[in-house]
C-alpha cells in the first residue's frame, strides 16, 4: 500500500563578540525591564539579537556623539523600532572603527530590509574587519541581487583564506549560502568561476552541484557532485547531494543505495538523511527496508515524531498493527490534536481490523480539524463503507476524488464502492484511468485483484 504513505508524509545572525560600551550594560538591564511586549510577547529588549554582551577589556572608550547614537539606538530597539534603531547604529558603524558596531548595524539593516544602507554597511564593517569572511559573502550576495557578478567574484576572491583548509570551508559556506532559487540566474556563471579559480577544491565544485539542485538544473548538479566526489570520494556532504539528485531524477533504487551506504558508515546522520532514504523505500515498495531503516534511525533519535510517524506507516504496510498502532499512540500522546496521526491511524483500525466504529470515531476527530483534506475525506468514505453504509460512503468518496483525482488509493476505493453498487462500467473506468497514471500502486492492484479475478 505505497500510496498510503503519501497520506503522511532571518537573514544571518552573528552572536554580537565584544561589548561596545560599558556603562551600557546596566542601562540595557533598565531598559529591558521597561521593554514593551512585541508581537510574538517576548519583551524587544529580552530578544537574542537585541542583547549587548559585557565588554571586553580593550574595548576603547568612545566619543559623546557615538555613546548618544548606540543609546539612542539602543532605547528605540527597546521600544521596537527597528528602523530607528538602524539609523542610529548605522551613523556609529560609521563613526567607529569597532567591528562589533559595524555588525550589529548590518544585523539591524538586514532585519527591516534596506538592502541598500546593507551594502554600504558590509563594506564598512570590512573596512574596519578585513578578513571578516561572513561579512564579505554578505556583500556578495548583495551585489549578486543588484545584478553585480562581477563585482561580486571580485569580492569573494579578494578574501578567500590563503589556508587550503580555511579555504575549502569558505568556499563550502558560499555553496550553501548561494543555493537560494531566487537569486538571478548569473549565480550560476559565478559558482562556475569559483570552480576554475580554486581546480584543487572539492567544495567549489559542491557548492555549483548545491546551487544547480536548487534551481532544478539537475544534469548540472550531477556532474558537478561528480566532479567533487572525484577529489574526495568518502566526503559525506557531497555523498549526500549526490543521493539527493538521484532521488530527484527518479533513479530510486541508485538512490537507495547511495543513502544506505552512508549510513553503513557508522558515522551519525542527520535525522532526514534517514527519513530521506525511508522515502525511497517506501517508493520501490520495500516497506521493510524502511521500516529497518527508520527503527535504526530511532535509536538516535527516539523522539523524533516524524521518524516514528513514518516507521508507523511501514509497521501499517508491513501488517504489523500492534507495532503500528504503538507508535501511533506514542505520537498522540504528544500530540492528540494532530489530524495526520488521527486519520492514520483510524484508517490502520477500520482498515487492517474489526474495531471499524474505535477507528471511524478517529478519523472523525481527524476530520472536524481538517474538512478539506482529501486524504482524510477518503479515510471517512472508506469508514462509511466499512460499516455498511454505501450512499454515505460514495458522497465521501465522490469527494475526495474531485479533490485528488491523480491519487490511485482514492480511486481504488472510489471504484470499490461504485462496484458493489452496481455500477460496474464507471468502477472500471476510475480503474483504468488510475492504472495508466499508477500501474504499480499496491492498493489499485489489490483491489483490481480482488474484483476483477
Amino acid at each position: 500500500m505505497t500510496s498510503f504513505a503519501n497520506r503522511i508524509y532571518p537573514r544571518a545572525h552573528w552572536p554580537v563578540r565584544g561589548a561596545l560600551l560599558t556603562g551600557l550594560v546596566g542601562l540595557a538591564s533598565l531598559l529591558i525591564a521597561c521593554a514593551p511586549i512585541s508581537r510574538d510577547n517576548v519583551p524587544v529588549g529580552a530578544r537574542a539579537d537585541t542583547h549587548i554582551a559585557a565588554p571586553s577589556a580593550d574595548t576603547p572608550t568612545l566619543s559623546n556623539p557615538l555613546m548618544t547614537a548606540i543609546l539612542a539606538a539602543e532605547l528605540a530597539l527597546n521600544r521596537g523600532l527597528l528602523t530607528q534603531a538602524s539609523d542610529y547604529y548605522a551613523q556609529a558603524a560609521f563613526a567607529s572603527d569597532n567591528p562589533d558596531i559595524s555588525q550589529r548595524a548590518v544585523q539591524l539593516a538586514l532585519s527591516v530590509d534596506d538592502q541598500t544602507r546593507t551594502t554600504r554597511l558590509l563594506k564598512r564593517w570590512l573596512s574596519v574587519e578585513p578578513s571578516q569572511f561572513e561579512a564579505r559573502q554578505l556583500l556578495a550576495l548583495n551585489q549578486l541581487r543588484d545584478g553585480r557578478p562581477t563585482q561580486a567574484l571580485t569580492t569573494l576572491r579578494a578574501g578567500m583564506p590563503a589556508s587550503q583548509t580555511k579555504r575549502e570551508a569558505a568556499l563550502a559556506s558560499i555553496g550553501a549560502l548561494f543555493q537560494d532559487p531566487s537569486l538571478p540566474a548569473s549565480v550560476v556563471e559565478l559558482m562556475h568561476s569559483l570552480v576554475e579559480a580554486y581546480p584543487e577544491s572539492a567544495a567549489a565544485p559542491l557548492g555549483l552541484a548545491r546551487v544547480g539542485v536548487a534551481r532544478e538544473q539537475l544534469a548540472l548538479a550531477q556532474q558537478a557532485v561528480a566532479q567533487a566526489l572525484a577529489k574526495r570520494p568518502d566526503w559525506t556532504p557531497a555523498q549526500l547531494v549526490q543521493a539527493d539528485i538521484l532521488r530527484r531524477v527518479d533513479q530510486p533504487k541508485a538512490a537507495l543505495a547511495a543513502y544506505q551506504r552512508i549510513i553503513a558508515t557508522g558515522e551519525p546522520a542527520a535525522a532526514q538523511t534517514y527519513l530521506n532514504t525511508a522515502e525511497v523505500a517506501f517508493s520501490l515498495d520495500a516497506a521493510d527496508v524502511a521500516n529497518r531503516v527508520l527503527s535504526q534511525a530511532l535509536e538516535q533519535y527516539s523522539q523524533n515524531s516524524p521518524l516514528r510517524y513514518a516507521r508507523a506507516i511501514s509497521w501499517m504496510l508491513l501488517d504489523e498493527v500492534a507495532a503500528a498502532e504503538a507508535d501511533f499512540r506514542w505520537l498522540l500522546e504528544r500530540q492528540p490534536d494532530n489530524p495526520r496521526v488521527l486519520n492514520a491511524l483510524g484508517y490502520t483500525l477500520v482498515d487492517k481490523t474489526t474495531r471499524i466504529d474505535e477507528g471511524h470515531r478517529l478519523i472523525e476527530q481527524a476530520y472536524a480539524l481538517e474538512p478539506d483534506n482529501a486524504a482524510i475525506i477518503d479515510s471517512m468514505g472508506w469508514a462509511e463503507f466499512r460499516q455498511g453504509r454505501v450512499d454515505s460512503a460514495l458522497e465521501f468518496l465522490r469527494r475526495a476524488y474531485a479533490k485528488s483525482p491523480d491519487n490511485a488509493e482514492i480511486a481504488a476505493h472510489l471504484g470499490e464502492v461504485l462496484w458493489v453498487s452496481g455500477d460496474k462500467a464507471q468502477a472500471k473506468a476510475i480503474w483504468r484511468k488510475a492504472e495508466q497514471a499508477h500501474p504499480q500502486d499496491a492498493v489499485l492492484l489489490d483491489t483490481l485483484e480482488r474484483l476483477l479475478p
